[in-house]
């Protein structure tokens, strides 16, 4: 189709336009049938992949949904069609996947595999015929844990429980940094709240706990170290706040698990029996994937 123009102005490249001869637009129909094809290729979904395999070249351009019941590992083609193509992973998942170049190298030469935790998407190009064949700029994302509504735990106990839908899966062998910032409320200053992480096939877990407990000065707040899979840190009251005060506590460590899928779950309790402490809604979760060479 053209466009009749009333002007002798000529210009070019005019939105993606070829010139305007004799006042008529020409449209670049090669540009816009080129773009109509790449989001028919990035639209092109498989089915959510739920087992070990290796993806094949003809997957360039594509988006691969993984949505395991453990951890997995995608192993990527040895080449694409050409330089600069790539293949998108998204991780719908509670499990981390595990993308393999082989010994192809990702980013540089000998870093042969990434994870992909749950919720992030990573995209690989590829990049080089020879070692490190795989550029990927994104797969230090974290997954992340939040609530949907409502108070996450509200408790009497003073023994730890669980922090539902705080928890990260793991793969065995491999190193991951988390961190929990909690908001919460106590029934009276004299009573704090007492955290702990557990990981399960733990080889080495180590946190730290930060909780408001007296008013703002050096002894504001009272430190506490995990050194063990539910070590819990328990602290002493909190500030005397007018009003109906909301206060933050933090965890964060470093943990490692021998068993493909360990849980790294929060927990929480009061510190004084029969006295609520309550996790607000707006408590999070993030756990990074720490690589080693």
């Amino acid at each position: 189709m053209t466009i009749e123009m009333n002007s002798a102005i000529t210009p070019t490249g005019l939105f993606g336009h070829t010139a305007l001869t004799g006042g008529k637009v020409t449209p670049a129909v090669a540009r816009t049938l080129l773009n109509v094809a790449e989001a028919e290729a990035y639209m092109a979904v498989p089915t959510a992949l739920t087992a070990d395999g290796t993806d094949a070249s003809s997957d360039a351009g594509k988006l691969l949904v993984c949505n395991a019941s453990s951890v997995i590992t995608r192993t990527l083609p040895s080449s694409l069609g050409a330089v600069g193509q790539w293949i998108e992973y998204l991780n719908l998942s509670e499990y981390p996947v595990k993308i393999s170049a082989g010994t192809d190298g990702i980013n540089s030469a000998g870093f042969d595999a990434i994870y992909v935790l749950k919720g992030n998407r990573v995209r690989l190009i590829y990049a080089a015929a020879s070692d490190p064949k795989w550029i990927c700029a994104d797969f230090g994302n974290p997954a992340q844990a939040y609530a949907s509504s409502g108070d996450i735990l509200s408790t009497t106990s003073t023994t730890l429980a669980d922090v539902t839908g705080f928890s990260f899966r793991l793969p065995a062998s491999e190193g991951f940094w988390f961190r929990f910032d909690v908001p919460f409320t106590s029934a009276a200053a004299t009573t704090g709240i007492k955290l702990g992480v557990t990981l399960t096939n733990s080889t080495r877990i180590a946190y730290n706990v930060a909780a408001p407990v007296a008013a703002d000065g050096v002894s504001a707040f009272f430190f506490g170290t995990g050194a063990s899979s539910g070590d819990a840190v328990t602290a002493t009251g909190v500030e005397t706040v007018s009003g109906s005060p909301v206060y933050l506590a933090t965890v964060e460590g470093f943990g490692v698990c021998t068993v493909d899928g360990s849980l790294l779950q929060l927990q929480a309790a009061t510190e004084v029996g029969s006295s609520t402490i309550t996790i607000k809604q707006q408590c999070r979760g993030r756990c990074w994937w720490h690589p080693t060479v």
